[in-house]
């Protein structure tokens, strides 16, 4: 799994998003969920808790890997999601979410085998 990073400029400060397995883990645990469940819950019609719960784990797993303290809470990321708009936020979902992929999935250059564009240390282009 690469991992998928994302900076984003939300008011006057640029925020993180890391996602993989400790946002992972994050969302799961505020889902109550396993990660299959988690993976079905998103796949479709996303519940507006969801989606908060998937970038508050990617925020923090971003601070906590940044070595930064998380100074936000699910209030603060739900700021962020309203002043980023529904679009901006969902687009950064599944742009998150598409790298994590299971470990038996298709080795490179297998058939099956699924392409990733977001490297660890790249910026999102994510447009609002």
């Amino acid at each position: 799994m690469e991992k998928s990073i994302f900076e984003l400029k939300i008011g006057e400060k640029t925020r993180g998003f890391k996602f993989g397995t400790y946002s992972m883990s994050i969302t799961c645990q505020k889902e109550n969920c396993t990660l299959g469940e988690l993976i079905a819950k998103v796949s479709g019609d996303v519940q507006p808790l969801t989606v908060l719960h998937v970038i508050y784990g990617g925020a923090v797993a971003y601070a906590k890997s940044k070595k930064q303290t998380v100074d936000f809470d699910e209030s603060d990321v739900s700021d962020w999601l309203d002043e980023l708009g529904f679009d901006v936020a969902m687009k950064l979902l599944r742009e998150g979410l598409e790298v994590y992929e299971p470990k038996n999935s298709a080795a490179p250059g297998e058939p099956g085998q699924r392409s990733t564009k977001v490297g660890q240390s790249e910026t999102a282009n994510i447009s609002q």
